[in-house]
């Protein structure tokens, strides 16, 4: 058997497993780089595992408020901005400006999963 099929074969076999199994892992640090940009934007300064904390915090918000019905975009991007900077005083002890965290809330919505409705 000639090598070449094979290792050509074997390519289109590990792109394939890397497309179908890693790339879904590689959207984490997509947001975190996201929610660490708005918040160098806004003139935060937050370490890593902070920032991870805020990730959590305001996508559990977000998710929480998008299942509300009934209620328009903005005044659900309000809530959530009020809920997660309550939140993340409350347990982080950072308080971050109302438009950083209005654009970590943008992004938070932007990586939420698509719904069928």
């Amino acid at each position: 058997m000639d090598y070449n099929v094979l290792i050509a074969i074997s390519i289109v076999v590990a792109f394939f497993l890397y497309i179908r199994f890693g790339k879904p892992y590689i959207k984490d640090t997509t947001i975190f780089q996201d929610v660490r940009l708005a918040l160098l934007l806004g003139g935060e300064i937050v370490r890593d595992g902070k920032i991870k904390e805020i990730i959590t915090i305001v996508e559990s918000v977000v998710a929480d408020i998008e299942e509300m019905h009934g209620i328009e975009n903005s005044e659900k991007e309000a809530m959530a901005v009020q809920t997660a900077s309550e939140n993340i005083l409350d347990k982080l002890n950072i308080e971050i400006s109302e438009e950083t965290l209005s654009l970590i809330v943008k992004v938070a919505v932007s990586y939420l999963p698509a719904t069928n409705k």
